[in-house]
């Protein structure tokens, strides 16, 4: 699932739009009622994942 197929899903669900609060592609998700985020999208380097090649990936942090 890309970033996109995600923040369309959440702004569907429950119609939030992703928020980039650092000067990076990191993204937060945040709830419209109380502001409390509920998902984090980050970049994460492939070794600190123990993943082979260059470069970075996409995690999703779901809170619940």
């Amino acid at each position: 699932m890309t970033r996109q197929e995600v923040f369309n899903w959440c702004g569907q669900q429950y119609g939030t739009e992703p928020e980039y609060p650092w000067d990076d592609w990191n993204v937060v998700l945040r709830h419209t009622d109380n502001q409390k985020w509920y998902g984090l999208i980050m970049e994460v380097g492939r070794d600190k994942l123990g993943l082979s090649g260059d470069g970075e990936v996409d995690i999703l942090n779901v809170k619940r």
